[in-house]
């Protein structure tokens, strides 16, 4: 692989989903100081609104901004995959359905194809009945690094562990 000794899985939520989680983080950015101009303007409601407008602005826009940050860094990254991304083949070795309980699995992946040497990554996906050992997916692979995506619906809202 790469500089990593363990691969790491690229997310692949789509527009829409990426769309979704964006208007939420500015959402989240934005009523902080929202709620703090209420405040300021409306004067007799007392002092209760300013705190907490200030306290929703101080917990909101840093986490807001970190997790708009990681989610656009993670678009790179897949951009990146799907410019000089490799074909590969990634065939289910083991399904663990009660790794992490509440309907989430943990898929052992064995990637293999040509450009890259062979690796085994495990990705933790909501369950769906059509998650079976020795199920194969179509994945595309970082051959200058130790990045990866599994391009399937049934593994779409998947991460690395």
């Amino acid at each position: 692989m790469g500089t990593s000794d363990k691969p790491v899985y690229v997310s692949n939520g789509g527009p829409v989903g990426r769309t979704v989680v964006y208007t939420l983080l500015a959402d989240l950015v934005i009523v902080g100081p929202v709620v703090l101009a209420v405040g300021i303007a409306n004067q007799e409601q007392g002092g209760i609104v300013l705190v907490v407008g200030c306290v929703l602005s101080l917990l909101g826009i840093p986490f807001g901004v970190l997790m708009w940050r990681a989610l656009a860094r993670s678009a790179r990254r897949l951009g990146r995959l799907r410019e000089v991304g490799v074909a590969a083949t990634a065939q289910v070795t083991s399904v663990d359905w009660d790794a992490l309980g509440e309907g989430i699995v943990v898929l052992e992946l064995r990637v293999s194809g040509s450009g890259f040497e062979t690796f085994e990554a495990l990705v933790k996906c909501n369950g769906k009945s059509g998650l079976v050992v020795g199920k194969q997916f179509r994945a595309l692979v970082d051959p200058s690094g130790d990045e990866f995506t599994v391009e399937d619906r049934l593994v779409k809202a998947a991460s690395s562990l």
